[in-house]
């Protein structure tokens, strides 16, 4: 199964909690902070809920503690940044976390950071819960997400044979069942960028583009995951359509946003400093959409920064040609 089904099949599993009731999360006192509960790549951890943090942080006994017993690993570390926390400026160590489980919410891919000078063993702030809509607090609860987007009954069984389709590799026919969604209008941000990858999958490319461009424009900023994912499927259906032009400044929003997320840039990916095979994949058909553009230097370029970033295919691609 390809890092992009599995995206899908995330987003699947956000669309169940998000067409569900409102959550309520509970908080509890905890030594002057407020606990909440939440297990990290399967691991139970003392986590607090702030206002103020940055997504997600971990303290470096924490970070620590899940290496050396297997719940987080290099490959999940993405690089040194400098993060705005409060008004200031932190010097971190940015890294991917699998999943993260609070209450009924199950999240994947999430961004956080390993901050140094951070005592507490991990905080959690409202950006971890954006994607499901407001994060309200109340007393000692969190109320997150919104009512109900559709009919309990139908959005479960088109969610389900969804599901059922994409496993089993039948992207049109899980498209067809997205048109009717998205007909009804019921999809909501998950779902229509489930919709979107679903598109691009099933080789309907300009379908894919022009959703996208909905897509983009109902929800670009709130999920930089979900942006990046959207460029990503864009950039390959116009690879697709043989528009290399259009395909190459798609792979351009790709890299920017993912850059943005994880604050590095191409210095620090050419250094060695940064990992992310994902990102690879976008540079690396960024390097063949130049290629046919004649830009050879520049898609020499862009091919040795997705080898540096542990794409396999680019890696195997300059050892070939001699590309350093």
């Amino acid at each position: 199964m390809n890092k992009k089904i599995l995206i899908l099949s995330s987003l699947l599993a956000l669309f169940a909690a998000s067409t569900s009731a409102q959550t309520t999360i509970e908080l509890r006192p905890d030594g002057g902070y407020e606990r909440i509960p939440a297990t990290v790549n399967g691991l139970a951890v003392r986590a607090f809920y702030t206002e103020e943090a940055w997504n997600l942080s971990l303290s470096p006994t924490t970070f620590r503690f899940m290496q050396e017993n297997g719940y987080i690993s290099y490959n999940d570390v993405r690089g040194n940044a400098t993060l705005r926390i409060a008004g200031e400026d932190v010097p971190a160590i940015t890294l991917v976390i699998k999943t993260l489980k609070v209450g009924n919410l199950v999240m994947r891919d999430l961004p956080a950071a390993l901050i140094r000078t951070q005592t507490v063993p991990m905080l959690i702030g409202p950006g971890v819960f954006s994607e499901w809509g407001t994060v309200v607090k109340d007393g000692d609860k969190l109320l997150i997400g919104e009512a109900e987007v559709a009919p309990e009954g139908k959005v479960d069984s088109l969610r389900t044979l969804a599901q059922n389709l994409l496993d089993s590799g039948e992207y049109a026919k899980a498209c067809e069942v997205f048109d009717e969604l998205y007909k009804d209008d019921h999809l909501n941000m998950f779902t229509f960028c489930q919709y979107c990858l679903t598109l691009s999958l099933a080789n309907r490319y300009e379908d894919n583009i022009a959703k996208s461009e909905q897509w983009l424009e109902k929800y670009s900023g709130l999920s930089a995951v979900s942006d990046f994912w959207i460029y990503d499927a864009m950039g390959d259906s116009a690879y697709g359509l043989e528009k290399w032009e259009e395909a190459d400044a798609y792979y351009a929003k790709a890299f920017e946003t993912q850059c943005n997320l994880y604050n590095t840039n191409e210095k620090a990916i050419e250094n060695g400093e940064y990992h992310d095979a994902d990102l690879g994949k976008a540079l690396f058909m960024r390097s063949r959409a130049q290629a046919h553009l004649g830009k050879l230097r520049k898609s020499e370029r862009w091919a040795l920064l997705s080898a540096r970033l542990g794409y396999e295919p680019a890696v195997e691609f300059c050892e070939k040609y001699g590309i350093k």
